[in-house]
């Protein structure tokens, strides 16, 4: 049996487990979730890490964690295969891709324009181009006959 971790005289400590930890890291599990796993603390298992693998936990779950995410990408590109949904994500993450938005112009719904002395008149013409131009939109839309 291996070396226990987390006591002063090894006894009671955590033994923790090289497989099940590397198994752990490539489920992805956080630290607390490994560290609870295994019943010890951060502390230990920084420890540990540093024993059996020569470096700090947070490099070793990046070393360990690469299995998982291998796995989720497989599993990934084998649903693009079926699922259309799925492809367009991978495209537009892996390969740039990505949708093409026409701009849309919206018209104006009013424009306000202020009329001073002389342009009195002009503001009369304006006022019946402006109604000329609802009948006209009323009767594209239906809302009246042609003839009324």
């Amino acid at each position: 049996m291996g070396r226990t971790y987390g006591s002063k005289n090894g006894q009671h400590g955590a033994t923790i487990n090289m497989e099940q930890f590397k198994s752990l890291c490539g489920m992805l599990c956080t630290e607390k979730e490994i560290c609870d796993f295994f019943g010890c603390s951060h502390d230990t298992l920084n420890r540990w890490c540093h024993d059996n693998f020569g470096m700090t936990f947070g490099e070793a779950w990046g070393k360990f964690t690469s299995f998982g995410k291998i796995s989720i990408r497989r599993y990934q590109f084998k649903q693009a295969e079926t699922n259309p949904t799925m492809a367009i994500w991978l495209g537009k993450q892996y390969l740039g891709q990505k949708d093409d938005k026409e701009e849309e112009t919206q018209p104006l719904d009013r424009i306000e324009v202020t009329f001073t002395g002389e342009n009195e008149d002009r503001k009369g013409r304006l006022e019946r181009l402006e109604a000329e131009a609802m009948k006209e939109l009323g009767m594209k839309d239906g809302n009246q006959d042609r003839d009324a």
